[in-house]
């Protein structure tokens, strides 16, 4: 069995491949910019305590949350539109 054939059935990286339109490139770019995000926001939260940097850290990990929302509500919806128009079909 290729790897043509068993990316058919349950690989992740399938959605790499041409015949769903690299879509997973975009997706795990996606993906990880909003844990990055995310991460950076937790790493930010013992700075709040300096002095010199309270003002200015809660500002950044505002920002920081938003866009890990954003990518992850951009995530979801290429997801949704993704199976929405495939050509999905439940078997019985």
């Amino acid at each position: 069995m290729g790897w043509r054939q068993r990316c058919r059935f349950s690989s992740p990286f399938c959605l790499l491949q041409k015949e769903y339109g690299y879509v997973g490139y975009l997706l795990y770019a996606i993906l990880f910019g909003g844990a990055v995000a995310g991460i950076g926001t937790g790493v930010l939260m013992p700075f709040r305590r300096v002095s010199s940097l309270s003002s200015i850290v809660p500002s950044i990990q505002r920002r920081l949350t938003l866009v890990t929302l954003v990518c992850y509500l951009l995530f979801t919806m290429i997801t949704v539109w993704k199976m929405i128009f495939s050509a999905l079909k439940l078997v019985q």
